[in-house]
């Protein structure tokens, strides 16, 4: 039982020791990705860039990443923990706030020198920001990593090799970062919709060759199936009494119809007229 104990308190002791290396490791570590938005992969190429870097410039860059931050703002906070660096005249730290889609970037007197705000404005412009707001966090954070490291060797005088980093990744402007044309949609004339239901339309778009042909055709006057219909209208009501009139009772031209059908030279077809 006293033995069965002593494992237990040396597996718990060797735990604590573990999780507390782990600890110091990840303070140690010039990226912290708190937040949990890494690849392990881009985590090992940029811990490997940021060595490079401080190599040949004397300048230490911090990768920092949260969910949130409660409230404060991202420079401010960028700046505070800055300060707590080991080196902070000679550091550039990067905070990327997942949760709240921030990020800021401070900078201590050496590292300024060689990357003024202006130009770390303009890094942050056009090689972190459409990536990071896309959510892509690897790209975003190899693409801004690889630009300041070129940035800042050449400003020291010094070329960075880096050729054999985050492969895979595209590390030139970010496609997010300029507007993409939207294609125009195509306007519809309602006006033109109307005619194609409403017969004839009255519209200021309508041609005027049409409109003089119609009226031309109505001031024509009766057309022939309108004189036939009126000829077959008055022969029925004439006709009866013609009939009567006539002994044989049989049509002799006399009537309405017979007038109108002599008149077009169509009564001998139909035997009225002798």
């Amino acid at each position: 039982m006293r033995r069965i104990r002593t494992l237990l308190l040396l597996a718990l002791v060797c735990s604590l020791l573990t999780s507390g290396a782990a600890a110091r490791a990840q303070e140690m570590s010039p990226v912290r990705d708190s937040a949990g938005v890494l690849s392990l992969g881009v985590q090992e190429d940029a811990r490997d860039l940021i060595r490079r870097v401080n190599d040949r410039t004397d300048i230490q860059i911090l990768v920092e990443t949260r969910h949130f931050l409660g409230g404060s703002d991202a420079q401010s906070y960028a700046q505070g923990l800055l300060g707590e660096a080991e080196a902070p005249e000679h550091s550039l730290l990067l905070l990327m706030v997942i949760g709240e889609e921030s990020y800021a970037l401070a900078a201590g007197d050496s590292a300024d020198r060689l990357l003024n705000r202006e130009a770390r404005d303009s890094l942050l412009s056009s090689s972190f920001r459409g990536y990071f707001l896309q959510r892509d966090y690897d790209r975003a954070l190899a693409s801004f990593l690889t630009r300041a490291g070129d940035q800042l060797a050449a400003a020291a005088g010094e070329r960075l090799k880096r050729d054999d980093l985050f492969e895979g990744l595209e590390q030139g402007v970010p496609r997010g970062a300029t507007a993409t044309p939207q294609p125009r949609l195509r306007r519809i004339d309602l006006t033109q919709l109307d005619n194609s239901i409403i017969s004839n339309p009255i519209s200021p778009t309508q041609d005027p060759t049409d409109a003089r042909e119609r009226a031309k055709r109505q001031d024509k006057g009766l057309s022939f199936g309108s004189v036939v219909v009126i000829g077959f209208a008055l022969y029925l009501v004439f006709g009866k009494k013609n009939k009567k009139s006539n002994k044989d009772g049989c049509g002799c031209g006399c009537g309405p119809l017979g007038w109108i059908f002599g008149a077009l030279g169509l009564s001998r077809l139909f035997g009225w007229r002798k």
